[in-house]
């Protein structure tokens, strides 16, 4: 007569660890441009959050590159991050929004969506890993030939996946407004963080890359 069989345990699966994203900036646009260049701040009734949102418009019937941008410093080289924001066509917009991460050799674009599919806000986002502590943020609309785009709750994420946008968390890290003082080298050198930039005679974040403060460098 046979003994009972072995019960044999199974070795339980180690499951992948999930990585957990961090928010490390975030603008809304209540409190003004937050250091936004190229775009004006608008109060609207059909903003994302709130009730402002920041607005890029056409300038002429011609198709052209209408971009705001920011230089966003506190990136660590090596590590992943996330930058997405919400965009919406106003005014019968045409042409093409997407999102660009630029600087120190590194240069990544979301993907694009026609302005003229929709009317609603809709989000692009885009990952990226660092090459250096500051990066160029751009909010892009190519080909812009009328009315304009309105962008919103415009975050960055450590890690691969974007967090649930915080009004109680916007701009926790903010960088100083240092272009109010381009053409002011002593009000710049006096500012922690800035760096004045004679090539251009401006006051960018320190570490902004030349090409970002001196076109034509």
């Amino acid at each position: 007569i046979s003994g009972p069989a072995a019960v044999v345990t199974p070795t339980p699966k180690r499951l992948p660890t999930l990585a957990i994203s961090t928010k490390m900036v975030a603008y809304s646009f209540e409190n003004g441009a937050e250091n936004w260049y190229s775009g004006k701040v608008l109060k609207t009734d059909n903003a994302f959050h709130g009730s402002y949102a920041l607005s890029v418009k056409s300038v002429s019937a011609t198709p052209a590159n209408m971009y705001a941008y920011t230089s966003q410093g506190g990136f660590v080289p090596g590590k992943q991050y996330m930058f997405s924001a919400y965009v919406r066509p106003v005014s019968g917009a045409m042409g093409m929004a997407k999102l660009k991460v630029s600087g120190s050799g590194l240069e990544v674009e979301s993907k694009s969506i026609n302005l003229q599919s929709d009317t609603s806000w809709i989000l692009l986002q885009v990952t990226f890993t660092a090459t250096d502590a500051t990066h160029q943020l751009s909010l892009v609309a190519d080909d812009l030939s009328s009315g304009g785009v309105e962008w919103d709750a415009v975050q960055v994420d450590e890690g691969r996946g974007r967090t649930p946008f915080d009004t109680e968390k916007t701009n926790p890290n903010m960088v100083p407004s240092c272009r109010q003082y381009d053409g002011n080298v002593t009000g710049c050198d006096a500012t922690t963080g800035c760096a004045y930039y004679y090539c251009s005679e401006q006051c960018w974040l320190r570490g902004t890359p030349n090409q970002t403060a001196c076109p034509g460098w």
